[in-house]
């Protein structure tokens, strides 16, 4: 079915909701063996992908090109969910309804996700507290601000950390979002220009992931956070190997 969302902007963003496609999606995966039910450690990983197409309907994106942008769900790298969006829809845009749309639908499937990862797009109160009550670890990549870049520059806990060769610095402190104390685990390097932050007051780089795990390291949690690289090749296999520009 086809929904029409009407932003705060006034501007009316198609939705595309197909449960029977979805469904087959998921039983296919089953059935298949490429998903598990009973797993106890499955990962839920969301992302929305821009698809260039100079079709008819394609909306023109903030990516300077007309298109489409799903937002895709998947299970141990198998895809799971696909809501289609037009190319000029927010990605934050009524994105907990499709989060649990996309949950209801494991569940009919007795799929209980037991960690969750998303990108910046995802860093929205709503959806953090929305896996916080469903009883899901997620880890969302938390937009750079001044009050986290505060929060961090007085923070005395770092200690260093090499990750993919890489030398960095690596912290954590509670932080208030939405109706939760989550967790902030912070991580710096310096910059390539040595210009100094007038909120750090260093001139390093910081990254923020925000969770509700408060037991895993600090190294862990970012190793697993960024192994959601591995899902998004999944969208380069749509985009080359099946053109799904094409459709």
């Amino acid at each position: 079915m086809l929904e029409y969302i009407e932003t705060n902007s006034g501007k009316e963003n198609k939705v595309n909701i197909n449960p029977t496609m979805n469904e087959f999606l998921i039983r296919s995966a089953i059935k298949f063996k490429q998903l598990n039910p009973a797993g106890k450690e499955l990962v839920y990983d969301f992302d929305h992908q821009f698809i260039p197409a100079e079709k008819y309907d394609a909306q023109y994106s903030y990516k300077n090109r007309k298109g489409y942008f799903p937002a895709v769900a998947t299970i141990s790298n198998i895809p799971v969910y696909v809501e289609g969006r037009n190319g000029n829809c927010n990605v934050k845009t009524e994105q907990l309804d499709t989060h649990k749309r996309i949950l209801a639908a494991l569940k009919n499937e007795g799929i209980q996700p037991k960690y969750a990862r998303m990108d910046s797009g995802s860093y929205i109160k709503g959806v953090s507290d929305y896996f916080h009550n469903e009883g899901i670890l997620f880890f969302i990549r938390a937009n750079n601000s001044e009050v986290l870049l505060t929060r961090a520059a007085d923070t005395e806990n770092w200690s260093p950390c090499t990750i993919n060769f890489q030398d960095m610095e690596v912290a954590s402190f509670s932080y208030l979002f939405g109706d939760h104390q989550q967790r902030i685990i912070a991580y710096r390097m310096p910059n390539k220009t040595g210009q100094v932050s007038a909120f750090t007051r260093d001139a390093k780089n910081y990254l923020f992931i925000i969770t509700n795990d408060w037991e895993i390291p600090e190294k862990e949690a970012i190793v697993f956070y960024n192994q959601r690289g591995d899902s998004e090749r999944v969208f380069d296999i749509q985009n080359n190997d099946f053109i799904c520009s094409k459709f």
